[in-house]
């Protein structure tokens, strides 16, 4: 039944530049379609911020205090929009904090590396004593 639904578009829009497809589609910054395309979209996605966490590493080298600005005021903003609106994101999101806690951090805050109870006090409010960092 959806093939041959598939096979009439295809044919009713056959001369125009709209593209069919059976699996899915990002829509608004969030994705519509099946289970594989959904976690094929959210490995790109986070592939693509892997890397951003690893140009800021390099920034964070010499500007410290404008890479923790943005990444608490901006980039974070945006991831948490994402989870917001694309479900099942918690498996996907583990190789990301691991990049942000082997990656940035330590060169963010000058430390060779980061241990698991300075994570948990890093991902604490300002107000607590921590700095704004979340674990994802």
């Amino acid at each position: 039944m959806k093939e041959k639904k598939i096979e009439e578009a295809e044919i009713l829009f056959a001369d125009t530049d709209i593209k069919i497809t059976s699996s899915g589609k990002r829509y608004l910054g969030s994705f519509i379609g099946n289970q594989d395309a959904l976690k094929s979209y959210q490995k790109e996605l986070v592939k693509k911020w892997i890397t951003q966490i690893e140009i800021l590493s390099e920034f964070a080298k010499t500007e410290p205090q404008a890479v923790y600005f943005w990444f608490t005021h901006g980039w974070v903003h945006k991831l948490n929009y994402f989870l917001s609106i694309i479900p099942d994101f918690s498996d996907e999101l583990k190789v990301l904090d691991e990049t942000i806690n082997q990656k940035l951090l330590p060169v963010m805050l000058r430390r060779n590396c980061i241990s698991e109870d300075e994570r948990k006090l890093f991902s604490l409010s300002p107000k607590l004593g921590g700095i704004g960092i979340p674990i994802f």
